[in-house]
């Protein structure tokens, strides 16, 4: 079933901040490859706790009822978010002598 946009004013205005400050990011001088780079190395760290998360919901019978992952899938997601973890982890973390 379709909603009208007046049933998703949360939405609609999480999408027109976004667009506003997209928009007044390109009237100033801030380099925007820089804005993604800074946006890629932020994302790292903050991705692990989401994806923990996701995964402990994933696995939980009451929250995803029959649609709770199972084995395969349940041993990537785990791999994924520990990779995640230790490539946040080395982020921080200084390589050398």
């Amino acid at each position: 079933m379709a909603r009208k946009p007046n049933e998703a004013v949360g939405f609609y205005g999480v999408l027109s901040a976004a667009t506003i400050c997209g928009l007044g990011l390109t009237l100033t001088s801030f380099d925007p490859i820089r804005a993604l780079f800074w946006s890629a190395v932020i994302n790292g760290p903050v991705a692990v706790p989401i994806l923990v998360l996701m995964m402990l919901m994933a696995t939980n019978q009451r929250v995803m009822g029959r649609f709770t992952i199972s084995g395969g899938l349940r041993l990537v997601g785990w791999v994924a978010a520990g990779v995640m973890a230790l490539t946040a982890v080395g982020l921080f973390v200084p390589l050398g002598n």
